[in-house]
């Protein structure tokens, strides 16, 4: 943000920080509800470290993006300063954010590698719920199992870690991740050429890249081409290096089978539907009215009895 308005692209600035607020109440709110509803209690001592950690982290996050938004929603940001930090600690913060400095990054606190595991969990995820929503089955329905294919052995192994919260996310009751070629019987691919982006770069051999493509072996291609960022295609004779921008890959899923493919990997989901999987769906449908009941009679939470 301080990048983007230190060069006056105002744009750039407001997109990373609607990205940042996104992220913040979709997926780490939502990820840490548990955390948030444990048991205990800050005032007599008894919280958890996790229910701290969780509270502190998203207290750190409010208090920055008030001072970060203030050049933007100059009212709103005001009102998260003066209700987060001004009246709880009157003495040790500025009157107003508009008093207060503007927020330095802190790039040591940066831990590149879980923020890199954490994009990839969440493109993947996004990739099976966009397959969900494309089939028509609600995310409350189980299904049996999940296939991931990623191009890379470390990507794979960054994810290994983070099998449970796929499954959580997609609702399948298993995760696998599969090397490239091990999702043949599940899926076909197909590669065509981005016109826009090869045009200007091919001229009239573009019509012969797509040719290239269309007799290629797909399914190689792109696993090259998520494990090594490009691929190398002879073209009457010349040979020319192809990148991801460049040409798109279309997954076409077998039968009983649903699938959709980003920059990441590929997701499979199997989509036929077991009698035990159908009465799950059930057992959920009928815990989300329940949920709705606690609601509409305003009960909280973290209550009991």
């Amino acid at each position: 943000v301080t990048r983007a308005l230190d060069g006056y692209l105002l744009y750039d600035a407001a997109r990373a920080l609607n990205d940042l607020v996104e992220s913040l109440s979709n997926w780490y709110v939502r990820r840490s509800r548990a955390r948030f509803w444990e048991r205990g209690s800050f005032a007599d001592g008894t919280a958890s470290p996790e229910k701290a950690d969780a509270y502190a982290t998203l207290y750190e996050v409010l208090v920055t993006t008030a001072r970060l938004i203030a050049p933007f929603v100059p009212f709103f940001a005001e009102e998260l300063w003066q209700n987060l930090a001004r009246r709880p600690f009157p003495g040790s913060c500025a009157e107003s954010v508009h008093l207060a400095r503007f927020p330095e990054a802190e790039q040591e606190l940066v831990d590149e590698q879980l923020a890199a595991e954490m994009r990839a969990v969440r493109e993947l995820v996004s990739l099976g719920l966009n397959v969900r929503t494309a089939e028509k089955l609600r995310v409350r329905q189980p299904l049996a199992a999940a296939d991931i294919v990623v191009g890379d052995a470390a990507t794979s192994r960054a994810l290994a870690a983070h099998k449970d919260l796929i499954a959580e996310e997609l609702n399948v009751q298993e995760v696998r991740l599969l090397a490239p070629g091990e999702e043949a019987g599940l899926v076909s691919y197909a590669l065509k050429p981005n016109f826009r982006a090869l045009g200007p770069k091919l001229g009239k051999k573009v019509q012969a890249c797509k040719e290239v493509l269309a007799r290629a072996d797909a399914g190689a291609l792109r696993a090259e081409l998520a494990s090594r960022g490009s691929i190398v295609l002879e073209i009457e004779g010349e040979r020319v290096t192809v990148g991801p921008e460049e040409v798109a890959v279309s997954v076409e899923a077998k039968e009983g089978f649903a699938a959709a493919g980003g920059r990441t990997g590929v997701v499979v989901l199997h989509v036929a539907l077991t009698e035990e999987l159908r009465a799950l769906g059930l057992v959920r449908e009928e815990l989300s009215r329940i949920q709705d009941q606690r609601k509409d009679q305003r009960i909280g939470v973290s209550d009991r009895s």
